[in-house]
């Protein structure tokens, strides 16, 4: 198995229809397959795998740019993460900056690794907190189209179930909240420790011959729910970060 591979195994994630979402270094959306899908698209933009059970497979929407764009965001602007986290208490406005958080290229669903970031509409009266929360918002965008990606496959139907939501990236309430509104679902948190070392740990059993759990850890909790407010207003930053990135991928 490999690291996502044995995540999904080591949280318990074998329902098709259920979702998952990590932001570790990137972001990455999954979801239990009943079986291996008749007919792909010419140009996929998610990943179909097997997993590590004796049958089942899984589909993933892969984003580069998660947590190691926000480090490199939190370095340059000398904000620890709990001050980036706290730039989400600013009022989001009209004029407000957008970020193309691009640093690494991008996979689901742009594939192309060709594209790169940058803060752009800035003026005089932008502080630091505003390009912290720009970014923010710029990564959450990642998740919101890599997510997107994920529904339009035909993984997931994208219903009203609540996105188990694990990794060591999404503690902070305000993160969750914006991430609740920029999937518009609510968000239940996994507390599984180290998933993809337990689900390698399951991985020996089973070669044992053992029986493993089916479910661990204590059962997901809601921990966020979008608002109507906050779902339409990242829904507005989120067309003007893809027109953006349109724009200057033409224009570069």
């Amino acid at each position: 198995a490999a690291d996502t591979a044995a995540a999904v195994l080591g949280s318990g994630l074998d329902r098709p229809g259920e979702v998952q979402l990590t932001v570790g270094t990137g972001v990455q959306i999954v979801t239990a397959l009943p079986q291996l899908p008749g007919e792909l698209p010419a140009r996929p933009t998610t990943h179909t795998y097997r997993n590590a059970r004796e049958r089942g497979w899984y589909a993933m929407a892969a984003g580069l740019n998660g947590g190691s764009t926000l480090e490199w965001v939190s370095a340059l602007l000398g904000m620890p993460f709990p001050d980036l986290n706290a730039s989400l208490a600013l009022p989001a406005r009209d004029d407000d900056p957008v970020f193309l958080p691009y640093l690494h290229g991008e996979r689901t669903p742009w594939l192309d690794s060709g594209l790169r970031g940058a803060w752009t509409g800035l003026s005089r009266q932008h502080t630091r907190e505003h390009l912290a929360r720009a970014a923010l918002v710029g990564v959450a965008v990642t998740v919101h189209d890599a997510y997107a990606a994920l529904v339009a496959s035909g993984a997931t139907a994208g219903d009203r179930r609540p996105v188990r939501l694990a990794g060591g990236g999404t503690a902070d309430p305000r993160w969750r909240q914006l991430l609740a509104d920029a999937l518009d679902r609510p968000l239940a948190a996994v507390d599984v420790a180290d998933a993809s070392g337990l689900g390698a740990a399951f991985t020996g059993a089973m070669a044992a011959g053992a029986d493993i759990p089916r479910s661990v850890g204590a059962p997901p909790g809601v921990v966020a729910e979008p608002t109507p407010a906050g779902v339409a207003a990242f829904a507005d930053v989120a067309d003007r970060t893809h027109a953006r990135m349109r724009a200057l991928r033409d224009a570069l």
